[in-house]
């Protein structure tokens, strides 16, 4: 698929291809290494988490305070 023919697309169209593609990644994450930078701020966070734990937000307030935002 081209470029010009994806700008072709509605926004809504352009997020189910989206989601598409990202599903049709899934069960290859071995075919796509991590970069330096991405595992540094992944053991960053996880370290922060340990830290203090009741810092972070619920994933379900998270999605809410999400889905609230973009009404």
């Amino acid at each position: 698929m081209s470029t010009s023919s994806i700008d072709k697309l509605t926004v809504p169209e352009k997020r189910a291809l989206l989601e598409a593609l990202c599903d049709s990644l899934a069960g290859h994450e071995v075919e796509l290494p991590l970069s330096d930078a991405q595992r540094n701020l992944i053991r960053d966070r996880v370290a922060a988490f340990r830290a203090n734990p009741k810092q972070g937000t619920p994933i379900d307030e998270a999605v809410a305070g999400i889905r609230a935002a973009r009404k």
